[in-house]
């Protein structure tokens, strides 16, 4: 019996020396963080987006992984909350990350950064669009893969003027995002000739509120009765906003922006009382790339993905192919190997071909990747271009592309 035990121990010590006893999982990873909503007024969003991380995670274990190692992603919960963010941040620095994907809420992504960036650790965003991050004090260690709002607040101007508004007042939510987007909003629709009567910013945490008037926050954006309003917030803001909105005695459009693109408001609100209401927000700017991730998606959720589910994935495997690039899972190897893997020239790596383009790069050879959202070439502030979509609410609930 303990001959038959002692072989079997000197077997399974000579098999680990291939396949550590077929326990893979005890074999080391390359540890990634993601700060994501799970919870807070943004988390209707954070699932898919962490689906989308996990989908180019997965893609790139199942090639081999990099540098011989397995991806594993570390998840924290921003909640929406700068505070959280940086907690979040804090504990992914100190497990050893090189990179860091998120925040979502571009006052979290903030909060995140005052972390990342003295501890060399690049922040890559798929969801921030707050103007101020382009001119961050960085140290070329904060990027993102979604368009900033000075052409979705430039767009919105153009929306509403368009359609023969020459008045709008502005409600917001009073963070970085509602802030931002709502001052290049005015200052565009001005500059087309209209008048912006009214700014009202409501609290960041109005929704944790108990008993928050929101009734009084409409009250002051629709003062003077204006022909079109414009609302700057997250999803579950706007559902309280227009469930008020349908029961009291207010007039005028609703525009909304980026942070409203989702069918839980008219689940919510009433898919009737919001049908027509227009907004805009960042497009997929590549059409082959959002088709074969979509099916790629669908495949493994058995669902559609969710608004900035593309510019996630696209940080997920710019991280991965700068880690290949690089040699070396450090945040400053990291840093300086984005722009290597993102910008031209080189092969194009479209959705799908991590594989080839791990190839090119152990050749020598240079890569240009193309996402799922679009080309993602990185500027020297880590901006990416884009286009804006201007979409608007259908009478069955859904979300149509105009």
């Amino acid at each position: 019996m303990m001959k038959h035990r002692v072989a079997s121990v000197v077997a399974c010590s000579t098999v680990a020396l291939f396949v550590a006893c077929g326990d893979d999982e005890k074999k080391p990873t390359i540890k990634i963080g993601m700060i994501n909503p799970s919870t807070g007024a943004l988390a209707a969003y954070g699932p898919p987006l962490e689906e989308a991380v996990r989908l180019a995670v997965a893609e790139v274990n199942d090639n081999g992984g990099v540098l011989g190692k397995k991806l594993e992603l570390l998840y924290r919960d921003e909640a929406g909350d700068p505070a959280a963010a940086r907690r979040g941040a804090e504990e992914l620095v100190e497990a050893g990350v090189p990179a860091i994907i998120g925040g979502a809420a571009s006052s979290s992504t903030l909060a995140a950064s005052e972390v990342t960036i003295p501890a060399q650790v690049p922040l890559i965003s798929g969801a921030s669009t707050a103007p101020s991050l382009t001119t961050l004090a960085d140290n070329d260690f904060v990027f993102r893969t979604v368009i900033a709002d000075d052409a979705q607040g430039v767009a919105l101007a153009n929306l509403v003027h368009g359609d023969g508004h020459t008045s709008a007042n502005v409600i917001y939510i009073d963070n970085n995002y509602g802030t931002e987007l709502a001052n290049v909003f005015e200052t565009a629709f001005v500059g087309l000739g209209g008048a912006v009567a009214v700014k009202e910013p409501y609290p960041e945490d109005a929704a944790q509120q108990v008993g928050y008037n929101w009734t009084a926050d409409l009250t002051a954006a629709f003062a003077g009765s204006p022909p079109a309003v414009v609302l700057v917030a997250y999803a579950e803001d706007a559902v309280h906003l227009l469930t008020a909105w349908n029961t009291g005695a207010f007039n005028g459009q609703w525009y909304l922006t980026d942070g409203c693109k989702t069918e839980t408001i008219p689940t919510s609100v009433g898919a009737t009382k919001v049908a027509g209401i227009k907004g805009t927000a960042p497009a997929s700017a590549s059409a082959t790339g959002q088709a074969s991730f979509r099916t790629a998606f669908v495949d493994r959720y058995g669902k559609e993905p969710g608004l900035f589910a593309e510019n996630y994935y696209d940080a997920a495997m710019l991280v991965a192919l700068a880690l290949v690039e690089a040699g070396a899972a450090t945040g400053p190897a990291v840093r300086d190997a984005l722009r290597a893997v993102a910008n031209p020239p080189g092969r194009d790596i479209i959705v799908g071909e991590f594989s080839f383009g791990k190839q090119e790069l152990a050749a020598g050879r240079e890569i240009n990747y193309q996402g799922a959202s679009g080309p993602v070439d990185l500027d020297a502030a880590g901006d990416v271009e884009g286009a804006i979509d201007v979409w608007r609410f259908t009478a069955s609930g859904g979300i149509e592309t105009l």
